[in-house]
């Protein structure tokens, strides 16, 4: 078991998934100095949680079922579902020096031979995200006589609102989303929209004031597609048999490629829909020196 708690009464393994993908490989085996490989998968992850102890990382890892008595309204992407996804490794040695193709003897294959790059590639399709309706309880089931004495909050979705795009035709930085395109399902009786809140207070309730599940779908929304490129550059230099000196150069995320990271999904702030910060680590540079004996 990944994680442990205290405080649980009664568990019983209810939830169900389910993934399916096509993989493909291109490889080049050695050859003129050159090896490279690419790998493919397209595949499609739907189930109805995707792990309590946030163990199965993603950027909705840890999502909790909202209704425990219709798990299918909870059936949709797992946080880790990545339709897209392809990887590229390339090294080549270049064609110069001893024993090469060009610049075989002289000052110009002393500077200019044994040297090789290496290339990595990765492509992605976004990861998902879930818009969450808030810290309240509408369907009160914390506490007694719900399922368990600890406060439960954070299960329930927001609603979505008729006739609004949930998508802008200009997303951007500043509107991943239409805040406007989902209202939030009040926790109590007469609750208010809270201060700062872009979204409105929904008003579907049930007999009773009693508040409805959302009907937003599970996961429907993803972050930016993701790219990556790393390089490096080597060379050894022989000093005897048994004795050399390699040097090396890395550049990660060589382009300098700044992918967006998640908006804010919690419908009662004021920051719904808008991101502030990256998914991608800034470019950064390497030097360094080995000495082999």
């Amino acid at each position: 078991m990944p994680c442990g708690r205290s405080d649980y009464h009664y568990s019983t393994s209810t939830g169900y998934a389910n993934y399916h993908a096509l993989q493909a490989e291109l490889q080049r085996r050695f050859a003129n100095g050159l090896q490279a490989l690419v790998s493919y998968t397209w595949s499609k992850c739907l189930g109805v949680s995707s792990g309590w102890c946030n163990v199965e990382n993603g950027t909705n890892g840890g999502a909790v079922t909202e209704n425990y008595f219709n798990q299918s309204l909870s059936y949709g992407p797992c946080a880790f579902d990545i339709p897209q996804d392809v990887t590229l490794s390339a090294d080549y040695g270049l064609p110069f020096g001893r024993g090469k193709k060009y610049l075989t003897h002289g000052p110009l294959a002393w500077a200019f031979g044994n040297w090789e790059t290496n290339l990595f590639f990765i492509g992605r399709s976004g990861q998902n995200f879930q818009i969450t309706n808030g810290s309240g309880d509408p369907a009160a089931i914390s506490g007694t006589g719900g399922i368990g004495k600890t406060s439960v909050s954070g299960y329930d979705r927001p609603d979505v609102v008729p006739g609004q795009p949930l998508i802008p035709s200009n997303q951007s930085q500043l509107q991943w989303f239409n805040p406007a395109a989902l209202c939030i399902i009040p926790s109590s009786p007469g609750q208010t929209v809270p201060k700062g809140a872009l979204a409105p207070m929904c008003t579907d309730v049930l007999p009773g004031s009693f508040s409805v599940f959302g009907d937003l779908g599970l996961s429907v929304l993803r972050d930016q597609f993701f790219y990556n490129v790393d390089f490096s550059l080597s060379r050894r230099f022989r000093i005897s048999e048994l004795k050399s000196l390699q040097i090396r150069a890395e550049a990660f995320n060589v382009f300098n490629m700044q992918i967006l990271g998640i908006p804010g999904a919690d419908v009662t702030s004021g920051t719904l829909g808008v991101i502030h910060s990256i998914a991608s680590t800034p470019r950064e540079l390497q030097l360094g020196a080995k000495f082999v004996f």
